[in-house]
């Protein structure tokens, strides 16, 4: 009672910090209202009206609340305030609806997508141990229709007509779905988008087929080095982990029996508690409006008590300490050192992964990664801590030369040695205080991501973060000494897990991994061994190479002066024009920040069609950059870049970021040149070359034969993986000498590029600067592709086995050459069918067919591509069904996609065209976007700056009528179109070529198609 009665004047603060004072002020008062009834009756009319006020507001609150959220809803953070950078022009809210739902709401009237992101607090460790891959599963098959929209594709084909897409993955402990589509159409993808985690179908006819979708994914992926190595560590982990179970699923783990109702057993206890999901929802609309779109579309998610995994008590490696030796697919030497750390996932305060990146993986002088680059022992060097729930992982990956693969144990010894530098010396507050600041400019200056991955990223933040820290805000980030030694005490020899990843090994591989198959074996490390490491942590041994800690970064900015602001008005501008050579320079029309893009193309066209020279550019450029990446690595870690590029006969400079030390960073790089040519290096990096280029079989097969085969099949000149290696084995140090001499006589021809935060007279300083220490010799003959084209009314079908002999996956890569596309009107005509066409080819062909993971559709045009090719392109690529087969059916397809053009309304077809323009023409979200419309004019001399404007109005012009002629000479008519197809097959599949029906083909061997090159004709570019 005595509470009614509380006021400044009964109870003195200070008495109240004491606890007994409080009781007895409050008991006293109590007995002296039992004392008095009259003053016991004013009492409770006073208290009476304080709780009818109390009541009404309470049910003002709820009712308000229940219609429009608002953010103190039930489990929602405390501080609900969102930190954004000085940069962001954009609106942020954070709130809760009543369901428990946490959402972002970011309003950016500037943007042309919007988009949205769900990310759930559930994952592959959820799965239950008799249904490896559940949630993924599961992920899969929420976008297969629901009750309010059965149709299955209708999310996906909505997104596509309306210049969207969309796609989801899961992780080890969540489950993230996002997509984005245009300004206009959000409310409609939210729509559709809400069902997801509301009333999903889940249907058996969908369940029954997309299990194959599933299986596919899992056999794409069985030849993937990195899908390999991460499941033997699952395999290694202990079977009474959670980590140790499959993650992706295969149809034998998802099994045959009660797939439905397990499905929907998983979504009952993983999908219906609102409090365990994160929203993310980005539109041009006011706040208000997207407010709205979140309590109408997502407060019908239910709020049942959130599934809480149990706490995971048990070790995760049964024994650490242990070798890891493992044969990978592709031609890889690496070390893989693993330890396991306490969860760090919510101390992301301490910056503990930045710190121990930049510290212990970087590319300064007297780094870890110098001094091993001194041995020849190392190529490269990475750090990562992944964070799954209980536990987190630190992995170093150090990639190795022919030397550093013979001698892992002295690598891991000079790691320990750093180790011992970094915990005796480079834990220090100034230390970590250097890495904030670099946080806070890159904060400072922060530019916008695309929505889709801005959606995805930040919902899957959420999780975890809180709100003043979603945007990477680092204002309350904080030097804590003791998380970082006790990180560091965990980089133990004896609690580390060392994976040797090599071709060839000293012993035996004698065990296999069950469900990639990867052979590898697992020894305990000696006490030698063990003593050899513990010794190099505890003091740095005498002898070695001099290792240091980084010091201040020299390029860290200190002008943010802007010369020119943003200004829509500013056409692009020559400041320099002579023989062979044009600067161009342009201020952002977007963006007021302080950061530039300088980029140069020298073209020599004498080297055009000589295969020896090309490839000696290739080995000078790589040689370039391997000596530039201690001098730019501290300008990489304040977000700026400088590289050099070669493609065929061109080589590439530039320089990104921040426009204060842009001219020193171009200076680093052209002194590069002027240093002495070491030979030790050239035979490392042809080394490197030598294996990226037999590697390339080992991509997935659907990127070997899209970038590899189809590049060679058109292009001339053009060169096989297998043709470039025989000529790189030829090839000396001596020959490089040579050509490197030559090369600084060779006429070419120069083009630069100066855009943003820069003066017309900076930009001809830089270009100068180029010429000068480059010693160029410019000449107005400029760089082109010749590209073949295909005979007329004559199919033509490359056939040949796939690359690797174990993979299982076929490809068919079938294109429609269309040479009118090379003029505006028409390559519009083939983008406009393909955007049509597209998501109907996905469901047909890989929702309802089932006939591979990877299935796309795309239309190759001419412009900007240096090669006059213009072409509509299907891919799949298959674990179930040869090429042949996969042609017929895409034949089919075709027939089925024209009677669907026919049929197409006026809206439909003005939706599409909306669609493509956006996708061809979406408005910059970072300086480099809006860089790349004007680069790809200037390196392909096309000059065309009004090109949005004038493919708008050809697009417009465009009739239905337009398209079906086009569809039909191209794509259908077999006595006028121009088809090329390469049928790629698997392990066990016989070559043997399926035709859709009777029509002429030439069927080519491997061998036969440079002599069917040479009799075509060509198109120059």
């Amino acid at each position: 009672f005595g509470c009614w009665r509380m006021s400044w004047n009964n109870f003195d603060l200070d008495d109240g910090n004491n606890d007994e004072g409080w009781r007895s002020k409050i008991s006293s008062y109590a007995q002296s209202l039992l004392d008095d009834p009259e003053e016991l009756k004013q009492f409770l009319h006073r208290g009476a009206k304080v709780l009818g006020a109390f009541f009404v507001f309470l049910v003002f609150y709820k009712i308000t609340h229940a219609i429009f959220g608002g953010g103190g809803g039930s489990g929602g953070p405390k501080d609900l305030k969102v930190v954004k950078s000085p940069a962001d022009r954009r609106t942020h809210e954070y709130v809760v609806l009543q369901n428990g739902l946490q959402v972002l709401l970011v309003s950016d009237p500037d943007c042309d997508k919007a988009g949205a992101a769900m990310d759930v607090s559930v994952g592959s460790l959820d799965d239950p141990p008799d249904r490896e891959g559940l949630a993924h599963f599961l992920e899969h098959m929420l976008f297969l229709g629901s009750s309010k929209y059965p149709y299955e594709g209708e999310y996906g084909e909505y997104l596509q007509f309306h210049g969207g897409y969309s796609n989801a993955f899961t992780d080890q402990g969540h489950t993230n779905f996002y997509f984005q589509v245009g300004r206009d159409s959000l409310e409609g993808a939210i729509d559709r988008f809400a069902q997801f985690f509301i009333a999903p179908l889940l249907s058996a006819s969908g369940a029954g087929r997309e299990v194959n979708a599933v299986d596919s994914e899992h056999v794409k992926n069985l030849q993937d080095d990195g899908w390999r190595m991460w499941q033997l560590m699952k395999h290694l982990a202990s079977t009474a982990h959670p980590f140790h179970k499959f993650s992706t699923g295969s149809k034998e783990t998802l099994g045959p029996k009660d797939t439905v109702q397990k499905l929907w057993d998983f979504y009952a206890t993983h999908y219906t508690a609102a409090s365990s999901m994160r929203l993310v929802i980005l539109g041009a609309e006011p706040i208000v409006k997207l407010q709205e779109y979140a309590t109408v579309y997502f407060s019908q998610i239910p709020s049942s008590e959130p599934f809480v995994p149990a706490p995971i008590r048990i070790p995760i490696w049964d024994k650490t300490g242990i070798v890891v030796r493992v044969k990978p697919v592709a031609n890889l030497r690496k070390l893989s050192l693993v330890w396991t750390m306490p969860a760090l996932r919510l101390k992301y305060k301490a910056m503990v992964t930045e710190f121990l990146a930049y510290i212990l993986a970087g590319q300064f002088e007297g780094s870890l990664y110098e001094n091993l680059k001194l041995h020849n022992w190392a190529n490269s060097i990475s750090l990562a801590i992944e964070n799954i729930r209980d536990f987190s992982f630190l992995t170093i990956d150090i990639g190795l030369t022919e030397q550093g693969i013979k001698q892992p144990n002295a690598v891991v010894q000079m790691l320990y040695q750093y180790v011992h530098l970094v915990r005796t010396q480079g834990l220090t507050r100034r230390m970590w205080n250097d890495k904030w600041e670099m946080a806070k400019l890159a904060f400072r200056f922060q530019e916008k991501s695309e929505t889709a991955s801005f959606v995805s990223e930040v919902s899957a933040r959420m999780q975890t973060y809180e709100p003043g820290n979603l945007l990477a805000s680092p204002h309350n980030y904080a030097f804590d000494e003791v998380l970082l030694n006790e990180v560091f005490s965990g980089i133990q020899p004896e609690k580390m897990l060392m994976f040797i990843v090599s071709e060839s090994h000293d012993t035996p591989l004698d065990l296999t991994e069950p469900v990639y198959g990867t052979q590898y074996s697992v020894e305990t490390m000696s006490s030698a061994v063990l003593r050899m490491f513990t010794e190099a942590q505890a003091a740095r041994a005498d002898g070695q190479v001099s290792m240091s800690l980084p010091g201040k970064n020299p390029f860290m900015p200190k002008s943010f002066v802007l010369y020119q602001p943003r200004d829509p008005q500013i056409a692009m501008k020559t400041v320099k024009t002579e023989m062979g050579i044009k600067v161009w320079h342009q201020p952002s029309a977007y963006f007021d920040q302080p950061k530039l893009v300088f980029a140069c193309v020298v073209e020599y066209p004498g080297i055009r069609y000589n295969t020896t020279a090309t490839m000696l550019l290739e080995l000078y450029v790589e040689l370039l950059n391997d000596v530039l990446e201690s001098p730019t690595y501290q300008a990489r870690e304040v977000g700026m870049s400088g590289t050099y590029s070669a493609s065929g006969s061109t080589l590439h400079i530039s320089v990104t970021g921040h426009s204060d030390p842009s001219d020193r960073l171009l200076m680093v790089l052209l002194m590069a040149t002027k240093r002495t040519l070491m030979e030790a290096r050239f035979d490392l990096i042809k080394d490197d070359v030598k294996r990226s280029i037999s590697n390339e079989k080992f991509e997935n097969t659907y990127l070997y034969t899209w970038k590899t085969l189809w590049p060679w099949m058109f292009r001339k000149p053009g060169a096989l993986p297998e043709d470039r290696l025989a000529l790189l084995e030829t090839l000396t140090f001596e020959h490089l000498v040579a050509f490197v001499s030559n090369l600084r006589h060779q006429p070419n021809h120069i083009e630069c590029l100066a855009f943003g935060n820069l003066k017309a007279s900076q930009a001809e300083t830089m270009s100068d600067r180029v010429q000068g220490l480059l010693q160029l010799h410019p000449t107005d003959e400029v760089y082109a592709v010749d590209s073949v084209l295909l005979p007329t009314g004559m199919d033509t079908a490359i056939q040949l086995p796939g690359p690797s002999p174990d993979d299982s996956n076929s490809v068919l890569l079938s294109t429609y050459q269309y040479p009118a596309g090379t003029s505006l009107a028409e390559s519009l005509k083939l983008e406009l069918i393909q955007t049509i066409s597209d998501q109907a080819a996905y469901n047909q062909l890989r929702t309802q067919e089932q006939l591979g993971y990877v299935v796309f559709t795309t239309a190759h045009t001419s412009h900007a591509q240096r090669y006059n090719l213009t072409a509509y392109n299907v891919l799949i690529q298959s674990g179930v069904k040869d090429p042949g087969y996969l042609d017929e059916r895409v034949e089919a397809f075709l027939k089925t996609a024209y009677a669907s053009l026919q049929a197409i309304t006026d809206e439909a077809l003005w939706d599409s065209k909306v669609s493509l323009y956006q996708q061809k023409w979406p408005v910059p979200v970072t300086l480099k976007d809006e860089f790349a419309t004007r680069w790809v004019e200037v390196s392909a001399h096309t000059y065309d700056f009004f090109r949005p404007y004038s493919e708008s109005d050809a697009l417009m012009d465009i009739t239905k009528q337009d398209l079906l002629k086009v569809f039909q000479d191209v794509l259908l008519d077999k006595t006028k179109r121009r088809k090329a197809s390469i049928l790629l097959y698997g392990k066990g599949q016989p070559i043997k070529l399926s035709t859709a029906g009777d029509h002429p083909e030439v069927v080519l061997t491997l061998g036969q198609v440079e002599e069917w090159k040479a009799r075509l004709s060509l198109l120059h570019g």
